[in-house]
Parts: C-alpha cells; sequence; structure tokens
C-alpha cells in the first residue's frame, strides 16, 4: 500500500436482487435490479499525512520479485544492472540501491540520481559470494515532499 492511497470502501448497494436465476436455483425467478446507490465509508484517508515515493524497481538479468517463488539461480560471475523508477516523478533525487543475505545486513550498492522522468540507473553489481541475494532500492530522506525510507519490492538471486 501506499503511504497517500485511499482505502476508504467503496461499494454499491443493491435494494433487490440482480441477474435471472434458471431453475434448479433456489432465486429462479427472482427479480432484477431496479435502482442502485453508491455508498462510501466515513473517516479520514489513511495515511494522508503526505505523498510517498513509490519506487519500481526491475532487474539485468530478471530476478525473482514474487514472494513464495523460488529465488532466480545466476552464476558467480554474473554481474546484474538495476534500474527503476520513482513513480511520483521527482528529478533529480537520490536513491539508494543496497543488497542483503538472510543474516539481514545491509550493504549500499551505489547512490544514483533520477533524471527529469524520476527514472534512476545503477552500475553493475557482482555478488561477493554464492548463496541467496536480496536487491532493492530506497528512497532516503531527502528535500521535496516525499515521505522518506520508502522501499521497493525485493529482487532476490540465488548464486552459484
Amino acid at each position: 500500500p501506499w503511504r497517500d492511497g485511499d482505502y476508504r470502501l467503496r461499494f454499491r448497494v443493491q435494494p433487490t436482487m440482480v441477474g435471472t436465476y434458471e431453475p434448479p436455483s433456489p432465486l429462479a425467478g427472482g427479480p432484477t435490479v431496479t435502482r442502485s446507490i453508491t455508498a462510501r465509508t466515513s473517516g479520514p484517508k489513511v495515511g494522508s499525512s503526505g505523498l510517498a515515493a513509490h519506487l519500481i524497481l526491475s532487474s539485468t538479468p530478471k530476478g525473482t520479485v514474487r514472494a513464495g517463488r523460488s529465488p532466480r539461480s545466476i552464476k558467480r560471475s554474473t554481474r546484474i544492472r538495476l534500474r527503476g523508477r520513482v513513480v511520483a516523478l521527482r528529478s533529480r533525487r537520490t536513491v539508494v540501491l543496497e543488497w542483503s543475505r538472510p543474516t539481514g545486513k545491509l550493504h549500499t550498492i551505489a547512490r544514483v540520481r533520477t533524471d527529469r522522468r524520476g527514472r534512476f540507473t545503477g552500475p553493475r553489481w557482482k555478488p561477493p559470494r554464492t548463496g541467496t541475494y536480496e536487491l532493492w532500492a530506497r528512497y532516503p530522506k531527502q528535500r521535496g515532499g516525499l515521505a522518506a525510507d520508502t522501499t521497493s519490492c525485493p529482487i532476490r538471486f540465488r548464486v552459484r
């Protein structure tokens, strides 16, 4: 979820049954909708305290992004290039590219700047040894009004 997302519920209330139903359905011959209303829950927007950076990250070669799937297997000699964009379209902003092993210690690959369209590209990175790695982008605290410490989804690799 994005920090600036509106998570209030919006739904349509149908005062009568919708559709036609064939026998042997217990709803066979039921009425169809004649009118509907739209309802919205009240209350403040969740996270309405400000706009946060939303980071989209990809890699060459492609890694595994979906949780629950095995990390993509690559050779130790493979160099990985990270690229992405800040969806809030902020130019000349810093993005930190990082990696971690399952032990959790963070390592910085590079600090890069976004172009005028919010895009960024990192240097090629070579894993230091075999094992499983997660790579991601992080938006650190900086001027410009976007909330800090937003991270992308991790990209996972298993280095053999």
